[in-house]
């Protein structure tokens, strides 16, 4: 993320660059062009009455003139061309340098806000364990859930939830070694892992075999879980589920998303339907853009007839 951001500082600023020079120097160029041609017209046109020279030692002195001012021309152009690659290869070092030490606080600010994050999603985790384990205990023991021991453990398993969803989007950020998975097998395992959530759909699935690419496991079994998660959590009936040798595309009948709401899905915190599926947190498509954009790989949403479809492409 701060790479772009300093590369598109430089970007910017070598065009500007670019920009005023070529206007600077060919305006330069242009004007001594057009004085030396003036010039040597105005020798054609009106030579020097010189007694010592006739009109053949006349005709060779323009002709030395003209290819004085042609070299003349040439001349200014290559230093005006050296003198322009000396200044870009200038403000290239520079910028770089500026945009370094620009993005240095925002990067440390990050960080700690990433920290911030991670370590409090690492603390919640902790009593939020021991309560689950004494609710646990005490309907253990009771041999009977009360009203109040639902209501409290169900909210605990939101804190718990939300807490794991802010901990995983912490770590999307941090580069982890690439090695070649298999995403077929990996894609398969998470349909068979989830059979009992979706024995109430229709579910229609096209793998191609032995898909592979260059990823960390961790983000891509988490990248794949959170769609189809979010697929069985929408659908009404049917999940459509295809992988090809460059894209994965995940299909439910949950609905057409509104197209204003479209750009926004992928936004922390953010739910086009706050009315159902309470106990999420609108941070699953956030985490699944995040592991995208750290790979370089492209998930785009299409919703229309009632039906929504994430398509992921990757290399």
């Amino acid at each position: 993320m701060f790479r772009k951001l300093r590369n598109r500082f430089i970007i910017i600023n070598m065009a500007i660059t670019t920009v005023i020079l070529a206007v600077a120097f060919s305006a330069i160029y242009v004007s001594y062009a057009a004085f030396e041609n003036g010039h040597a017209n105005k020798w054609r046109d009106d030579p020097p009455s010189v007694r010592f020279f006739d009109s053949n030692d006349m005709r060779i002195i323009l002709e030395e003139r003209i290819e004085e001012s042609s070299a003349s021309a040439n001349r200014l152009l290559i230093s005006l061309v050296l003198i322009g690659v000396a200044t870009e290869i200038m403000v290239f070092f520079a910028s770089f340098y500026f945009a370094e030490n620009s993005i240095q606080p925002i990067r440390k600010v990050y960080q700690k806000q990433k920290d911030f994050i991670a370590d409090a999603s690492h603390e919640l985790k902790t009593p939020i364990a021991a309560a689950l384990a004494n609710f646990e205990a005490m309907e253990t023991e009771d041999g009977a859930k009360t009203k109040w021991s639902k209501n409290t453990k169900r909210e605990l398993l939101k804190i718990q939830a939300l807490a794991t969803s802010l901990l995983n989007l912490a770590k999307t950020e941090d580069n982890k070694p690439l090695v070649s998975v298999d995403i077929s097998e990996l894609v398969q395992n998470l349909i068979r892992q989830n059979q009992r959530r979706l024995k109430d759909k229709t579910v229609v699935s096209e793998i191609e075999s032995k898909v592979c690419t260059k990823t960390n496991p961790e983000d891509i079994k988490q990248l794949f879980t959170i769609l189809l998660d979010n697929a069985i959590k929408y659908s009404k009936h049917h999940i459509g589920i295809r992988l090809a040798k460059n894209s994965f595309t995940i299909e439910n009948d949950g609905g057409t998303i509104p197209v204003e709401e479209l750009p926004k899905i992928f936004d922390r915190f953010y739910r086009a339907d706050k009315s159902r599926h309470s106990n999420g947190f609108g941070l699953g498509l956030s985490i699944a853009k995040n592991i995208v954009e750290k790979h370089r790989w492209q998930i785009l949403v299409a919703s229309a007839n009632d039906r929504t479809k994430f398509t992921v492409t990757f290399g």
